[in-house]
């Protein structure tokens, strides 16, 4: 399975293969590319795992919309094999944020910070029983992070965290916890104060109130 980067200049309706800026094809060497971002500007990037232990190579940007790419390597990009997800990816400042998870036995998630520039990265490690689904920052430093957590090893979901972070996700302050009856599914932000949650197994929409800091079921 090898990874493929196709554009369309038409809302969807065609799609051709982007150009590429090195002299070899590099998209043959990743199995697979989970962490993907493009923003108004034409800057984006994509990562992901290694098909061949000998490729060096494991992240790749853009500033033309995607018509060709530039192959980079990072030690310090975390990137799981098979069952990985990635969060939303933001950018605050100079930074792009985004996190990784592993939702496969023993969870473990990373959050990156990723310069602007494309000239370095950090991670952090997370509490090995949380799964960060979605950020909301305008400063690397400080974070609000939504976030599902285990209650052991080898066990799936059964809470749903809001914390904020004032020191980049090395620590945390939960703002409210509930329970949840299933697996978290989308988050999707309305506005900066309206947060919808969805949830499956047992159906349910929730809202998260930023003013009031209040959760309410709207979908049962």
């Amino acid at each position: 399975d090898n990874v493929g980067i196709y554009r369309s200049d038409d809302s969807g309706l065609t799609f051709k293969p982007v150009e590429l800026m090195d002299s070899v094809s590099h998209y043959q060497h990743f199995s697979n590319a989970p962490v993907f971002y493009m923003d108004s500007t034409g800057n984006g990037f994509f990562t992901g795992n290694k098909a061949v232990d000998s490729y060096k190579n494991n992240f790749a940007f853009t500033k033309d919309f995607g018509k060709s790419y530039k192959f980079l390597s990072f030690n310090d990009i975390y990137i799981f094999p098979n069952d990985m997800y990635s969060s939303n990816i933001i950018k605050a400042k100079d930074k792009y944020i985004f996190a990784t998870n592993l939702i496969r036995g023993k969870n473990y998630s990373y959050l990156h910070f990723l310069d602007t520039n494309y000239s370095s990265i950090k991670r952090i490690k997370i509490d090995s029983l949380y799964q960060i689904h979605h950020i909301v920052s305008e400063d690397p430093k400080e974070l609000t992070c939504y976030t599902s957590y285990n209650d052991s090893i080898y066990s799936k979901p059964y809470k749903f965290e809001i914390s904020y972070s004032i020191d980049s996700g090395k620590t945390k302050n939960p703002i409210i916890t509930f329970p949840i009856n299933g697996e978290i599914s989308q988050i999707f932000e309305y506005n900066k104060d309206s947060i919808f949650i969805s949830s499956t197994g047992v159906n349910r929409v929730y809202l998260f109130d930023k003013k009031r800091l209040k959760i309410d079921t709207v979908f049962i």
